[in-house]
């Protein structure tokens, strides 16, 4: 997703100038009842081949069948007519309809979508080096349920957020995709584009934006501001920085006046990240960086990913795409970001324990999930019972298991919840019967009398619950695995003369048991000595 930044540029200027002659006039038109129209913002051909594959989610293969086709709709504009970016829309390709709808899908299966979100899709001839262009078609604050005050949300989550269609039948977002390319694109949904342009991750990419992948900020000529002439920030605005720690809001007006030369300097520092939550828990807990070249890019920088994120699972949106690359999952930084600016998840999905499973009677533990769709506030069950949970990422969450959880033997289904009440299919946790161990070599083999030693024990089916039985005396191990085991005997325990001892171990009910035995020599040091002595003689 690399390109020649200059003429990439230029050709973008040119694009966006070419893209309707209203949106300057538009962006400034605060409308009466708490509303502003969109703009669209370009995704551009880089020129490069890349063999890149990021795979769908896994809550879209598994709950694929079970979606809802009404969650997003596509209203594919007519040729003769107008979309909203004032595109003078064409026929549009019947081969391109399956690709665009698969990409929807995988959208309604990441987001919790109970207001229809209709997307108006259009075929046009497009400016020159532009794949596409999306937005959302007005941006509501001020609404039933507005999280901030005062603030833009783009309307399929301002409608979704006040549980309402605000803007009635018109569609919330509108796509436009370059005519100019349709023999390059490639339209199947099986990830293998070849050396063609994957058209379902062109579609993916432009439904970001019109989710709300994209804030208010705009330079012109020596000076940047925000809040498209109305003074109100948008969600995505709100979390953007100066700096990857600390630093400034970029709408902190005593450091940047809106508008102000100095916050154009920031927006072209090379320097802006978003700070959201979720997004940063996808990223290793770090501040996003976002694509902030020294020349202003109308319509790339500010709305994209840094450059950095090329050849990641998070590469969708960076600001350009190269041929070969199928990119059908919008990857855990960019899912962050969204519901950052305020979007819920869809149905979380558990793919994996660690551990995998326990044995009844062990010690309370921390279990990391592993799944999808995971938000910030997500709370664990564990037999319908609500478990202290860790967020960590979109794809990780840490929970705490009490010992009474696994004191029994059972399958304990478990089950994830995300803020707004979206829960995840249950899971069972297994908690087995305990093994009877089995010794199969000791180290060291013999030890001398009255004295301690630390011994290693090899096996099979040791717990954490497993002890060393050294003749009649019960041994508590300093560390356990699953195959071995090491002990302290104390010098209280050894005999103090030379003789056998026998080492098992034992693991407790259920289950469990006392494991083979094996023989430790116990030897005399005065004998061995003496032996050592005599020996020496008679070779001399």
């Amino acid at each position: 997703m690399r390109a020649n930044h200059l003429v990439l540029r230029l050709l973008l200027v040119l694009g966006i100038f070419m893209i309707t002659p209203g949106i300057a006039l538009a962006q400034n038109q605060a409308q009466t009842d708490n509303s502003i129209p969109g703009i669209p913002v370009p995704y551009v051909y880089d020129g490069n081949y890349s063999t890149l594959k990021v795979d769908p989610p896994e809550v879209f293969t598994s709950q694929r069948s079970t979606l809802s086709s009404s969650a997003i709709v596509i209203e594919y504009v007519a040729a003769g007519q107008k979309n909203t970016w004032n595109d003078s829309c064409e026929t549009f390709p019947e081969a391109a309809k399956p690709p665009f709808e698969y990409a929807a899908a995988i959208v309604s299966s990441l987001l919790k979508i109970t207001v229809t979100v209709k997307i108006q899709a259009c075929w046009a001839v497009l400016g020159p080096g532009i794949l596409g262009h999306s937005g959302a078609t007005g941006n509501y604050y001020n609404f039933t349920n507005a999280p901030q005050a005062n603030t833009l949300y783009p309307i399929s989550l301002a409608n979704n957020l006040a549980g309402t269609d605000l803007n009635g039948s018109t569609a919330e977002i509108s796509i436009a995709y370059s005519s100019s390319y349709a023999s390059s694109f490639y339209y199947g949904t099986d990830g293998n584009p070849g050396s063609k342009l994957d058209f379902v991750t062109l579609v993916l990419h432009e439904m970001m934006h019109g989710f709300g992948f994209s804030g208010t900020m705009n330079v012109s000529g020596t000076t940047a501001s925000w809040g498209w002439g109305i003074g109100k920030p948008a969600a995505y605005d709100r979390l953007t920085y100066d700096s990857p720690s600390g630093g400034n809001a970029l709408i902190n007006t005593a450091i940047y006046p809106n508008p102000s030369a100095s916050l154009k300097s920031a927006l072209t520092s090379g320097s802006v990240y978003f700070d959201g939550a979720n997004a940063k828990a996808a990223n290793g807990g770090a501040r996003v960086p976002l694509y902030a070249p020294s020349t202003w890019s109308s319509g790339s920088s500010y709305a994209h990913l840094a450059e950095s994120y090329n050849g990641t699972p998070n590469a969708l949106m960076t600001y350009s795409m190269s041929s070969g690359e199928a990119i059908h999952s919008p990857g855990a930084v960019t899912l962050g970001l969204l519901f950052d600016v305020g979007w819920q998840s869809g149905i979380p999905v558990i793919t994996a324990f660690n551990p995998t499973s326990k044995y009844a009677g062990e010690s309370g533990f921390t279990l990391a999930i592993t799944g999808s769709g995971f938000q910030s506030g997500a709370h664990a069950h564990w037999n319908g019972s609500d478990r202290t949970t860790t967020y960590v990422s979109p794809t990780q969450l840490n929970v705490t298991i009490l010992a009474a959880d696994i004191a029994s033997i059972g399958n304990y289904p478990v089950t994830i919840t995300n803020p707004g009440e979206a829960t995840s299919s249950p899971v069972n946790f297994p908690v087995l019967t305990n093994p009877l161990p089995s010794v199969t070599s000791v180290f060291p083999p013999f030890t001398f009398t009255s004295q301690s030693f630390t011994i290693t024990i090899n096996g099979s089916g040791f717990t954490s619950r497993s002890t060393v039985k050294w003749g009649s005396n019960t041994i508590n191990p300093t560390t356990i695995t699953s195959t071995q085991i090491v002990a302290t005997v104390s010098s209280g325990i050894v005999p103090s003369s030379a003789s056998t001892s026998t080492v098992t171990v034992v693991n407790p009910s259920p289950g469990g048991g006392t494991s083979n035995s094996t023989t430790i020599q116990v030897i005399d040091p005065a004998s061995l000595n003496k032996k050592i002595f005599i020996s020496a003689l008679e070779k001399h």
